[in-house]
């Protein structure tokens, strides 16, 4: 079995399923690992059988829910459009099985913003733990007004936020078209909190050159005049001399990307 789990692992899904049929015709013991490897590289519809099928054989009744079937049941989710995911999220409440922050975290990021704070909100109901990636996930899926309250929310509740959470709300301050101000006490607070600006293009999985958004948001701001910005970027330039030596390094590239 061991074998088998190792060589689907490293097997393409066609391949896998070609191993998994091996494995019940030489009626080899098959376990949670093996069936987690293959749904991980199912497609959907096809996780949704190999998911059903692993119930079926696995107990009679019902899996126990244990770390490797939250990972499992998390992944299908994932793997599925917000509706058919917040479906079977539902069917698996009813069925007993306990819900979790990973699964809650998914389900926001595809959900349209109203049902993303209904699940925010369920999370808080059921004491589920609440983290700085559930805040940044439903920041993501929310306008700047109500961004900027559970930006303040949760620094409250004391998660420091990092360079998603600023880069996210420079966005959406930049598209509500908020006044300059805002985007300087946005990056006021990034300085004080002494994190680091994006200031590197990136390649993203499908090869696509990605700006950095800090940077991108500045400029998009500053297109009409820079006077005002250049007056603050004199003072911040003050302010970080003191400042541990990758931090100043970071914000000076910063400010020669987004001065003219």
């Amino acid at each position: 079995m061991l074998l088998y789990n190792t060589l689907i692992n490293k097997a393409s899904y066609a391949q896998g399923i070609q191993l998994f049929e091996e494995m019940k015709q030489q009626q080899l013991p098959i376990n949670k690992i093996t069936y987690s490897t293959l749904i991980n590289k199912a497609p959907y519809d096809k996780g949704m059988e190999l998911f059903e099928h692993m119930q079926q054989n696995l107990h009679s009744d019902k899996i126990s829910y244990s770390q490797k079937n939250k990972i499992i049941y998390s992944i299908l989710v994932k793997k599925a459009s917000y509706d058919k995911g917040i479906n079977f999220f539902r069917k698996m409440q009813k069925k007993g099985f306990p819900t979790n922050e990973i699964t809650y975290n998914i389900l926001i990021n595809k959900a349209p913003y109203d049902e993303g704070i209904e699940l925010f909100e369920e999370m808080q109901q059921k004491g589920l733990k609440i983290n700085k990636i559930t805040y940044n996930t439903l920041i993501n899926r929310t306008p700047y007004d109500k961004g900027i309250e559970l930006f303040k929310e949760m620094q409250d509740k004391g998660f420091k936020p990092n360079v998603i959470t600023f880069n996210t709300m420079l966005e959406k301050a930049v598209e509500s078209e908020q006044l300059l101000q805002v985007i300087l006490d946005l990056l006021d607070q990034m300085i004080k909190l002494n994190i680091k600006p994006n200031v590197r293009e990136y390649r993203n999985k499908k090869g696509k050159l990605i700006r950095p958004y800090t940077v991108l948001a500045v400029q998009k701001k500053l297109k009409k005049s820079q006077t005002p910005y250049k007056k603050w970027v004199a003072e911040k330039q003050k302010q970080l001399k003191d400042a541990p030596s990758d931090l100043y390094f970071a914000w000076e590239e910063f400010f020669n990307q987004t001065t003219k």
